[in-house]
Order: C-alpha cells, then sequence, then structure tokens
C-alpha cells in the first residue's frame, strides 16, 4: 500500500483531511496516490526500483495538461501589492482520475498560496 508523506499536512487545503491513503474533498473519499498532484511516498515503505519500472513501463501513458493562474491585488498600508501564482502539471488521462477534481484542487491550492502571501504581507507591516 503506497501512503503519501505529506499527509495531515494543516498548511495544505488538500493535506490536512489526508490520512496519506485516502483523502476527503467535498464529502468524498479518493485514493491519494491516483489523484494526488502532490503525492510523495514515505521513505519507510519500499519505493519501486528501476528493475520493477522495466517490467512495467509507463511510457505509452497519455496526459492532460491542466493549469492554473491565480492573483490578487490588495492595498496594505497605502502600498499596492499584486499576488500571483500559476501552476500547471500532468494528469494521467486513463478514466481512474476526475480531471475536473484535480483542476479545483489545483485552483484550491493556487488560492490557498495567494491568501497566505497576502496574510504574510498583512502581518509584516
Amino acid at each position: 500500500m503506497l501512503k503519501c508523506k505529506y499527509a495531515g499536512d494543516v498548511n495544505d487545503s488538500g493535506c490536512k483531511s489526508c490520512n496519506g491513503v485516502t483523502m476527503l474533498y467535498n464529502g468524498k473519499e479518493y485514493d491519494c496516490s491516483k489523484i494526488c498532484t502532490g503525492f510523495e511516498q514515505c521513505d519507510d515503505i519500499p519505493k519501486v526500483t528501476n528493475e520493477q519500472k522495466a517490467i512495467s513501463p509507463k511510457s505509452n501513458l497519455k496526459t492532460v495538461l491542466i493549469g492554473c493562474k491565480s492573483g490578487l491585488s490588495k492595498e496594505i498600508n497605502g502600498v499596492w501589492y499584486k499576488f500571483e501564482a500559476w501552476e500547471e502539471k500532468a494528469v494521467p488521462d486513463t478514466g481512474d482520475v476526475d480531471v475536473e477534481l484535480e483542476r479545483r484542487m489545483l485552483f484550491d491550492k493556487l488560492n490557498t498560496h495567494i491568501d497566505n502571501q497576502m496574510i504574510e504581507a498583512i502581518n509584516s507591516k
């Protein structure tokens, strides 16, 4: 069983509801290793070796490229700030992955990042 090393990260909107194997999103449970964009296997769980990769190559895997840009302009103490974030990722196009869910999760991740940048700027003044 694969387990993610970021499970339960309270600073990440997706990871905070994750137990490393499954995560909750909009009230539904999903397999992290199949849908999570930031999934990284724990070091204490055996990783796939090069020999195993040679047996089951993934070079023919079709993907869908999704991207998201988020931004915010905010006046803080008379000074205008612009916060922006952009991320792009390839999602497996196998039918196992909900591309729209991936897109929403990416959008949520970037919005959280922008919110945190703004809060940091406000708190630094």
